[in-house]
């Protein structure tokens, strides 16, 4: 009991914060200067551009991000999110209101309020399985949802667009392997791991500071949202990375090491349709890369670095041999990805596990140990897919 009353209060003063910093912005619409028109709106009135998708005739709050003013319904935000309910019950100045109807301005994007609107407000595309309709099927809008979710409370909506992350960035192996034709591009992955730290969904992490690992220099440049902005990972996860990519690069080169080790092929195999030959080339090849003159084994490009001498090596290998050498490869990943939390420096509980229901609050936020802070074309940890 004393527990549920420290977390009771700790939830009333998260809302009484965010709402408190909310109102702190409310203004009047007529106040603000006229910043640059902002995509995706219509008319504009006052120094305002009216969102050409979200200016109900009927609404009954408006909202205004930056430039952009939304004229929506009330009663879903109410329903949703407790630091709305909260940030309208604060006295309204009269130059706050037009008709009665409130005006709150907020401190965030127009594009993310703009997703955030979309996932909340009955549309055609809602459903009893999927009250939030199709709007988390792209990673703008579901980070989007996540960071405004998380900030206003609407803890349903976080809960589903971390789902549709966790396709993108998952924690058991066979899904992984599906997700090479969808996955965003690299930089997306630093989104991710800050998405991670803020809801505590630590089972993004491993997956993400992998990706993060193959930017080389560009990991400084951040990830651009969509609205021209950029995100930067923490210093401490930037740490994470360059001590994580060396480790990621040695698993990889092990792992070519044993897929190619002389003794995988039998000579004897009589189901071997090159008479033994595919046997005899295997070595040659494994002593080629031992004596170092494969260029760029020792990178994030391991796999990559390694194809065209296989195909020049061993051009011919027969249909038996080949399933073993990819078998082997598989499993040589599967075990490199059931490290992957280790490698990477973060810890996970039920890693590699198929996903339950619950989606947030696992593990521990992915904290490192110290509490601180198939065949080519698959997708594979480290490497550009």
């Amino acid at each position: 009991m004393p527990q549920e009353n420290t977390r009771k209060r700790m939830r009333q003063g998260r809302t009484k914060a965010a709402a408190a910093d909310v109102s702190a912005s409310s203004v009047a619409q007529g106040s603000l200067g006229p910043p640059p028109m902002a995509a995706g709106s219509g008319s504009s009135e006052n120094g305002m551009v009216h969102d050409s998708e979200f200016w109900l005739g009927d609404g009954t709050i408006t909202l205004t991000a930056q430039d952009v003013a939304f004229k929506v319904h009330k009663g879903p935000l109410l329903e949703m999110s407790p630091v709305f309910g909260d940030m309208l019950s604060f006295p309204q100045p009269e130059d706050a209101q037009v008709h009665s109807c409130p005006i709150v301005a907020l401190p965030d994007s127009p594009h993310d309020l703009r997703h955030l609107l979309r996932a909340l407000m009955p549309n055609k595309t809602s459903n009893k399985n999927n009250r939030f309709g199709t709007e988390l099927g792209t990673f703008a809008a579901a980070t989007a949802c996540v960071r405004l979710g998380h900030k206003y409370q609407i803890d349903p909506l976080v809960e589903e667009a971390l789902k549709s992350l966790r396709k993108l960035y998952p924690s058991d192996f066979d899904s992984f392997r599906r997700t090479h034709d969808r996955a965003p591009p690299p930089t997306s992955a630093i989104a991710v791991v800050n998405i991670a730290r803020l809801t505590g969904a630590d089972y993004l992490l491993p997956v993400a500071l992998a990706e993060c690992c193959r930017l080389g220099a560009a990991i400084v440049h951040g990830f651009l949202r969509e609205d021209g902005t950029r995100e930067h990972l923490s210093a401490f996860d930037l740490g994470l990375c360059f001590q994580a990519k060396e480790k990621l690069i040695e698993a990889r080169v092990e792992a070519v090491a044993r897929v190619f080790s002389p003794d995988i092929l039998d000579e004897d195999d009589e189901n071997c349709q090159a008479d033994g030959m595919d046997a005899s080339d295997v070595p040659d090849f494994f002593w080629t890369l031992a004596n170092g003159s494969v260029s760029g084994l020792c990178t994030p490009h391991v796999w990559e670095s390694v194809m065209p001498l296989l195909r020049r090596s061993m051009p011919d290998v027969c249909v038996k041999c080949k399933k073993v050498l990819r078998d082997e490869e598989l499993h040589q990943q599967r075990r490199i990805f059931q490290h992957l939390p280790a490698l990477v420096g973060v810890v996970v509980d039920g890693w590699g596990l198929i996903p339950q229901a619950q989606h947030r609050g696992h593990g521990n936020n992915g904290k490192n140990k110290d509490g601180k802070g198939k065949s080519s074309g698959t997708r594979r940890i480290g490497h550009t897919s």
